[in-house]
């Protein structure tokens, strides 16, 4: 509807020039023109008010939906991360902070408060809400203790970590990459070398002191 009203709007421009160009205006044309211009402005606008409340309404619903999602999958990656950190530190003291790590910044990148276009189209964003459900806040807090008080369990019990283990491990680092790219990698020209340089090399540092501390023990 609104692209037909654009070429309406158009054609109506054209023979509203045409008619200025003459010598003799007809008045009585430029008064009809006149009018249906102000009538498609009026539809213009209406269509415009419509197609904004049903930009509302879908806003609205993708936000409910992702926010279930959200939690959801927060909540089982958290719990998964509790789980792979008891079982990494009993294998490796190395790997197992270094993985802490990981997990820790990218719990601190997902809770930036950001917009992320999802239909371009309709420009339609995913929005958070910083004032969610408490219940899901402590759920979601004590998710990683629920994780590691299992981690311990099953090493007590002197579970072995079989395939399902690395499984698990391959599936969170897939997250924490996904996350990197999708919320941490800049777009475009906005991006700034020196930061990831920065990065790069305090990691670098981070990881020889802490093979050095380990040699020692």
């Amino acid at each position: 509807k609104e692209k037909t009203l654009e070429a309406v709007e158009r054609n109506i421009e054209k023979i509203l020039t045409r008619e200025l160009e003459q010598e003799d205006l007809d008045t009585i044309a430029l008064k009809d023109i006149a009018q249906t211009i102000s009538a498609l402005n009026e539809q213009e606008q209406e269509f415009k008010s419509e197609i904004n409340l049903y930009k509302s309404k879908i806003q609205n619903h993708v936000n409910e939906e992702l926010a279930k999602l959200r939690f959801f999958t927060n909540f089982t990656y958290h719990f998964l991360v509790g789980i792979i950190v008891v079982g990494l530190l009993a294998m490796n003291l190395i790997t197992g902070i270094l993985f802490f790590l990981y997990a820790w910044f990218r719990a601190i990148i997902t809770n930036r408060s950001e917009s992320h276009l999802i239909f371009t189209d309709l420009e339609i964003y995913e929005t958070f809400n910083i004032e969610e459900n408490i219940k899901r806040k402590y759920v979601l807090a004590f998710a990683n203790l629920i994780g590691i008080l299992i981690g311990i369990g099953l090493d007590l019990i002197l579970f072995e970590y079989t395939e399902l283990f690395y499984i698990l491990y391959s599936f969170v680092s897939g997250v924490i990459l996904y996350t990197i790219v999708r919320e941490v990698i800049p777009e475009k020209e906005k991006g700034k070398p020196l930061y990831f340089l920065i990065g790069f090399a305090g990691f670098t540092v981070v990881i020889f002191i802490i093979n050095i501390f380990t040699n020692l023990l």
